[in-house]
């Protein structure tokens, strides 16, 4: 969102005059676009920005649902709001051949590791917290720019409850907490290929939304910058019966989002 005085930036989201340009930084990415565009024209005008995203339908306060294809030419008009449309225009991207082969051969490679998980997959991933486990250490390899392997996953989850020893005072409580730990891992082992086959399976998704992230980011209004150096958008979400599925960058937008600091924070 740009609001405010349009004479220098800010953390919080205004608008900056800059080379022919105006700029805002509404979260970790910066825009920016040429003063003469239509975009441009209607930030001049206007006093804040919004991109509406998701609609709500319903009766009531109580019934109401979100939907997330947000209509947005039903919206009124206000020279001091510039509403920038959610929807991008796949008719002006250029799906490249190779990110075409890219996503068609990581997608084949991720079904048929899918076609191949055995009996009891599922409840060898699921079981002992490795659910919520796996989703830290996934977020932890795209703040390392690394990849998710199983030792990896069990020296993650050793330095987790390591931590949580760490904190307790006495010698039964620490051992405890390593013990948890170690459980974990001992189930790991003894599971090694249902846990090998659910990062391939990650892996190969994560490529195969990487091509159409790459295919989608060759048309954009906005000029996008992450700490000055040319980046993709934030993502796009494809919404299918009102099913969201969003598609990231991780290793660019999601690790700068990690490694950004949080407000107050100093970096």
């Amino acid at each position: 969102m740009h609001s405010g005085s349009k004479t220098k930036s800010n953390p919080e989201g205004d608008v900056e005059h800059k080379e022919g340009k105006y700029h805002f930084k509404p979260n970790t990415i910066s825009y920016s676009t040429d003063k003469k565009s239509d975009q441009g024209k209607k930030i001049a005008r206007s006093k804040i920005g919004v991109v509406p995203h998701t609609e709500y339908k319903g009766d009531s306060l109580e019934s109401m649902k979100a939907h997330y294809n947000a209509d947005t030419s039903s919206m009124g008009s206000h020279r001091d709001v510039h509403v920038i449309s959610p929807h991008h225009d796949t008719s002006k991207v250029e799906h490249s051949k190779e990110n075409k082969k890219g996503y068609e051969d990581n997608m084949k490679k991720a079904t048929e590791h899918y076609n191949d998980i055995e009996k009891g997959h599922h409840e060898a991933i699921g079981a002992h917290a490795h659910g919520t486990h796996i989703n830290t250490f996934i977020n932890k390899n795209v703040r390392e720019g690394t990849k998710p392997t199983v030792d990896g996953y069990k020296g993650h989850v050793t330095d987790h409850y390591q931590k949580k020893a760490d904190k307790v005072k006495t010698d039964a409580a620490k051992e405890r907490h390593v013990g948890v730990g170690q459980t974990h891992n001992d189930h790991v082992d003894q599971n090694k290929h249902h846990f090998e086959r659910a990062f391939a399976i990650q892996h190969h998704l994560q490529q195969a939304k990487n091509h159409l992230v790459k295919s989608l980011s060759t048309h954009k209004e906005f000029d996008t910058h992450i700490g000055g150096v040319e980046s993709k958008g934030e993502g796009f979400v494809v919404s299918k019966d009102n099913k969201p599925s969003k598609l990231v960058d991780r290793a660019e937008f999601s690790r700068a989002n990690f490694l950004a600091a949080k407000p107050g924070e100093s970096k």
